[in-house]
C-alpha cells in the first residue's frame, strides 16, 4: 500500500484542550503489533502509524526520561539503569506532566515510572499515581501515598485498574478541565510472566529474519561476534512477550473503551514502547542496548479524531523524544526556552532527514559498552567506545536501502571502493552528540549566517588553572559548539549548553590571550571574543 503523510489540523484551531493519554509498554519491538489487534484497531485504524519510530536510548530509563523532557539523554543527564544518582538529579521540573501541570492539566500516572526511583516517594508533577515495582504477580504499589503489596494481584490489569480509576476521577471532580494520563505496564519486558488467562495461549512458531540467520559476523564488533542466540531461543523469548502482550492489548481495549463511555472524544492518544529488544539479530537475543533496528525502533501510533488522519501512516523519522513537544502542541502550550526541547511535535509538519542515538555503558549488564550512531531512513553509522567516551573502538556503516537487515558492515568488508566518508561523518556525529534543541535537526533552507559574536568572556587563575567564562552566542538555526584558542592555537570545544573551559596547562608568570568562536552546524563561525590574562 502505498504510504500517506499525515496532514493534521495545527493544535492552535482546536476549540477546546485536548485531554492527553499516553500508552508506554517496556522492551516491545515493532512486529509484535500483531499480539495487540484490538490495540491497532484502536490506534491504526482509528489513527495515524509512524513505521520509522524509535527511542533515542534503546534503554529502559534514559528512555523514559527522554520521553517525558523531550531531550537526549546527554542533555537530561540520565544515562544508565544503574545510577540512583543520575535518576534524582533528572529536572522534574522540566517534563511535559509539570509543563501541562502548570497548564491546567490534571496529571496521573499508572505503572512503571523510572527505574531505581524509590516507590515510597512521591513522583513530583502528578496529581495522581500509582507506582509499582518491576513485577508481575503481588506488585508493590505506592497509589497517592498509600505503599503496599498487592498480593493476589496481576500488575498488567492492575494499571488498567488504576488508568480508569484515574479517569473517574478526573470525571467527577472537574470533567471540563483536561488531563495527562501515563499508562505504563511492565510487559512484556522480562522475565515475561502471563497471567493466569494467558498462561497457555498458543503462540505460533516465528520463522525469523535474515539477520538471524547471519552465518559471517567477522564485520561486526568482538561483543557481538561472542553472542549465542538462535532462532528457537528467540522463540522462547517471543512466546513469553506475546502472552504478557495479550493482557496489555486488554488494557488499552479497557481505558479507550471507558474514554467513550465518559464521553472523552477530545483525547490526544499516543502508543509507544520504550525500547525495541531483539529476538536472535546477528545471536544478539532478548537485548536492547545495542545500535541495531530491532533495539531502536518501537511502535509509535497516534490517534486524535478529528485531527489525526485515521488509518494513516506517516513515514517521518519520530521518536520517543516528540511525545514532549507533540503534547505541548496539542495543549496550546508554548515550549520552554530553558531547557529548550530536543524533540519535534509530529503534528507540526516538522520532519528530520536524520537522528541521533546514544547508549552509555551501564551498570546492570556492563558488557555493552558505550555507542552513537546517526541513523536516517536510507543509511546507519555507529561508533563504539572505550569507557572514556571519546577513544572510537570499532565503526559500522550500512546501507539500509540495499541491506536493510544490517548483514554488511562496509567499512570492514574488504571493499574500500564501498567505503562513505567516515571521517565526514565522524565529524557530523560529534556535533549531535552535544546538540541541543534546534541544532539536532537540519535546517530545511542553507544556513548561511554566522553566530552573533562570543561577548562576555572573562578569565580567571585560581592558581591551578585558567577558567573562562561568556555568554551564549545565539544563531538562526542554532549554535553547536564553542571553539576555544590561546594565542592564535586551537585549544578545545565545548557543546552548546557549556558556556565555560578550563585550561590546565597554563602556567605562573605566562601572559595568554583567550579567544572563544561560536560555531553552527554549517560550519559558520561568529566573530571571537577575546581576553588577555596576565598570571603571576
Amino acid at each position: 500500500m502505498l504510504a500517506v503523510a499525515a496532514t493534521p489540523v495545527p493544535a492552535s484551531s482546536a476549540v477546546a484542550r485536548p485531554n492527553i493519554l499516553v500508552f508506554l509498554t517496556d522492551d516491545q519491538r515493532t512486529d509484535s503489533m500483531d499480539a495487540l489487534p484490538k490495540t491497532l484497531e484502536w490506534f491504526a485504524d482509528a489513527g495515524t502509524s509512524f513505521p520509522n519510530g524509535l527511542v533515542t536510548t534503546p534503554l529502559c530509563c534514559p528512555s523514559r526520561a527522554s520521553i517525558l523532557s523531550g531531550r537526549y539523554a546527554h542533555n537530561t543527564g540520565v544515562h544508565t539503569n544503574s545510577s540512583v544518582e543520575e535518576v534524582y538529579a533528572f529536572d522534574q521540573s522540566a517534563t511535559v506532566e509539570a509543563y501541562l501541570q502548570a497548564a491546567g492539566y490534571r496529571t496521573a500516572i499508572a505503572g512503571k515510572f523510572l527505574n531505581l526511583w524509590n516507590l515510597q516517594d512521591t513522583p513530583p508533577y502528578w496529581d495522581h499515581y500509582a507506582i509499582m515495582n518491576q513485577a508481575y504477580n503481588n506488585p508493590k504499589v505506592n497509589i497517592d501515598g498509600d505503599y503496599t503489596q498487592h498480593f493476589g494481584e496481576y500488575s498488567t490489569e492492575l494499571v488498567g485498574e488504576q488508568a480508569i480509576d484515574f479517569l473517574d476521577d478526573f470525571d467527577h471532580t472537574d470533567d471540563a478541565a483536561p488531563w495527562f494520563l501515563y499508562v505504563t505496564p511492565f510487559a512484556p519486558h522480562a522475565p515475561y510472566t502471563a497471567s493466569a488467562t494467558y498462561a497457555d495461549s498458543p503462540i505460533d512458531t516465528w520463522a525469523g529474519n535474515p539477520a538471524v540467520f547471519e552465518s559471517d559476523r567477522s564485520d561486526k564488533p568482538t561483543w557481538v561476534q561472542t553472542t549465542v542466540g538462535t532462532l528457537a531461543s528467540a522463540n522462547v523469548v517471543r512466546t513469553g512477550q506475546y502472552r504478557t502482550l495479550f493482557s496489555v492489548d486488554d488494557v488499552v481495549d479497557d481505558v479507550m473503551t471507558h474514554l467513550d463511555e465518559l464521553g472523552e472524544s477530545n483525547t490526544l492518544a499516543i502508543f509507544m514502547s520504550d525500547n525495541g529488544y531483539t529476538w536472535s539479530e546477528h545471536g544478539i537475543n532478548a537485548n536492547k542496548r545495542v545500535p541495531y533496528l530491532p533495539s531502536v525502533e518501537v511502535p509509535f501510533f497516534v490517534r486524535w479524531p478529528g485531527h489525526v488522519e485515521e488509518g494513516a501512516t506517516d513515514e517521518r523519522i519520530v521518536a520517543g523524544i516528540d511525545v514532549a513537544p507533540t503534547a505541548l502542541d496539542a495543549a496550546n502550550v508554548a515550549e520552554p526556552d530553558h531547557p529548550a526541547m530536543d524533540g519535534l511535535s509530529v503534528l507540526s509538519g516538522s520532519s528530520r532527514s536524520r537522528i541521533l542515538l546514544e547508549y552509555w555503558r551501564s551498570g546492570d549488564d556492563v558488557k555493552w559498552p558505550s555507542w552513537s550512531a546517526e541513523l536516517t531512513s536510507a543509511t546507519q553509522y555507529i561508533e563504539w567506545y572505550d569507557d572514556d567516551l571519546q577513544t572510537i573502538t570499532f565503526k559500522e556503516y550500512y546501507d539500509l536501502a540495499n541491506d536493510p537487515w544490517q548483514l554488511v558492515n562496509l567499512l570492514d568488508d574488504g571493499n574500500g571502493a564501498n567505503d562513505p566518508d567516515a571521517k565526514t561523518l565522524s565529524k557530523d556525529l560529534a556535533v549531535d552528540r552535544v546538540c541541543a534543541a534546534s541544532t539536532c535537526v537540519d535546517p530545511i533552507e542553507p544556513d548561511t549566517t554566522a553566530p552573533t559574536a562570543v561577548t562576555g568572556l572573562a578569565a580567571a587563575w585560581d592558581g591551578d588553572k585558567v577558567t573562562l567564562e561568556w555568554e551564549p552566542s545565539t544563531d538562526a538555526v542554532g549554535v553547536v559548539a564553542y571553539r576555544v584558542f590561546r594565542n592564535g592555537v586551537f585549544l578545545g570545544r565545548v557543546g552548546p549548553a557549556i558556556l565555560t573551559f578550563e585550561d590546565a596547562t597554563a602556567s605562573p608568570g605566562e601572559t595568554l590571550t583567550y579567544k572563544v568562536r561560536a560555531k553552527d552546524r554549517a560550519g559558520n563561525r561568529s566573530p571571537a571574543g577575546k581576553v588577555k590574562i596576565s598570571i603571576p
